[in-house]
């Protein structure tokens, strides 16, 4: 079994998965799916690269020109377990590289920044760029960020769980659940039509 977790990080029932990789339901459910690809001949790339140029792509273009909310939820639910597919495979099949690693990476972060741009496109559409709104979502999406980025230092550096400060914990914690956190914060933004 491998463990993507930070060293000494002991793994509960919602954070295990066959192939031990801390998050939730879609490493579960990203387990399931990563033997299909395989067997249908699907590199991990492969799915990186269909899940950044069909599912995200589409996705966003939902989100942005027909603003039909409630579509682009599955599928943004989708694509996270899509992206921890990808994952699976090349760590089940023995199938990463460091360039897989990269690509997984890079479209991952477009794919943030896709949807905080638009995102804030309808707010400012909405509510103007000076509004309370705006500077509101503004200042927690470079929140958002910069505990991402402490995540990767705890990733690159393999610090121990034991040794993490209080912003790489919330960080590890943040990347694990991020898909969750970005269907509530959209829903909160729905529900209060901010984005509409």
């Amino acid at each position: 079994m491998i463990n993507m977790a930070p060293a000494g990080f002991e793994p509960g029932p919602i954070t295990r998965s066959f192939i031990l990789c801390p998050g939730n339901i879609e490493y579960y459910l990203a387990d399931l799916l990563a033997p299909i690809f395989h067997d249908l001949g699907l590199s991990p790339n492969a799915v990186t690269l269909i899940n950044a140029f069909v599912i995200r792509a589409y996705a966003i273009y939902i989100f942005v020109y027909l603003r039909w909310f409630q579509v682009f939820l599955p599928l943004h639910t989708f694509s996270g377990i899509l992206d921890c597919t990808d994952g699976q495979i090349a760590r089940r099949y023995l199938l990463g590289s460091d360039f897989g690693a990269k690509l997984d990476h890079a479209t991952d972060n477009l794919y943030a920044i896709a949807l905080v741009l638009a995102i804030l496109h309808n707010i400012s559409v909405n509510f103007g760029v000076a509004s309370v709104q705006f500077g509101l979502f503004s200042v927690f999406s470079i929140l958002i960020a910069l505990l991402g980025n402490c995540a990767m230092i705890v990733k690159e550096k393999a610090i121990r769980w034991k040794d993490l400060t209080i912003l790489q914990r919330l960080g590890v914690v943040q990347e694990w659940y991020m898909s969750y956190i970005t269907i509530f914060i959209l829903q909160f933004l729905i529900f209060t039509k901010t984005i509409r």
